[in-house]
């Protein structure tokens, strides 16, 4: 008699609850080398098929994870000029104010402006 791809992967025993990765390794090995869809797989070695599915899922996202992806980056020189602040008020106003200001000018200018609007 001839022996299954699972027989020769040796597959965890069936009524186990949980399989660690080595055991889900070789159920999916197994799995790959059968050819078969996940249903007649899970069918054929009394496996319920969303437990194959999710670990297949679950040790795809493993590899993902632990192959380095390199993004090249191109730095970009700053920006040259004046920058900006930009302060939206609870009244609706909205104030851009530069690199250079005068506190106390915009502490007045804040003031007259929320004493306007009755804030």
């Amino acid at each position: 008699m001839a022996k299954s791809s699972a027989e020769a992967v040796s597959l965890p025993d069936r009524s186990r609850l949980r399989w660690n990765r080595e055991e889900a390794r070789a159920v999916m090995a197994a799995f790959e080398a059968s050819g078969l869809s996940v249903e007649k797989f899970a069918e054929r070695e009394g496996l319920k098929p969303e437990r194959v599915i999710r670990w297949k899922r679950k040790l795809e996202l493993g590899k993902r994870l632990t192959a380095p992806k390199f993004i090249e980056l191109n730095a970009r020189p700053p920006k040259i000029g004046p920058t900006r602040i930009e302060l939206v008020l609870r009244t609706g106003h909205v104030l851009f104010v530069g690199e250079a200001f005068d506190p106390d000018s915009l502490r007045r200018i804040l003031e007259l402006l929320e004493r306007d609007a009755g804030c």
